[in-house]
């Protein structure tokens, strides 16, 4: 948590005597989190030049917050082709695949040498399941952490 970046930082200028720049510049070089750096980078500027740090932190915020949003809405787009690839290969495509095997097993004949009602079965059964499971395991693999 921040509040917990922060202790580290007036732990440094409490009890090791550091000024404020120093301790944040310390702990810029210890954390690995790029927005955080930025942020006490940003902030030792202000400190440093006597500029205003509301604007600094409103400004560091909006910032933050359009990062966000155009991750946020990356990730639904890439959501979007993930549910019409999910719609077009696992309820228009089975859906049309048996219909023709319904045809075919109405007219008599088998798919190499397998039943036509055992492929459907197969079908509706096993691979429709898997695949589902296959694309809950990809949007959990893509969903953005954090």
């Amino acid at each position: 948590m921040l509040s917990d970046e922060i202790a580290n930082v007036i732990g440094r200028i409490d009890l090791l005597g550091y000024d404020v720049i120093n301790a944040m510049t310390a702990e810029v070089e210890r954390s690995p989190s790029a927005n955080y750096q930025d942020l006490l980078r940003g902030f030792s500027g202000v400190i440093r030049t006597g500029g205003d740090m509301k604007k600094f932190f409103q400004g560091i915020t909006d910032h933050l917050f359009q990062k966000r949003a155009l991750s946020v809405q990356g990730f639904l787009d890439t959501l979007g082709i993930i549910a019409e690839t999910y719609v077009l290969m696992l309820i228009a495509f089975p859906l049309m695949l048996v219909v023709m095997l319904s045809i075919m097993a109405s007219i008599g004949g088998n798919l190499g040498g397998i039943d036509v009602f055992s492929f459907m079965y197969l079908l509706a059964f096993i691979l429709i399941p898997i695949c589902g499971v296959m694309f809950l395991f990809i949007l959990d693999t893509m969903q953005p952490k954090g």
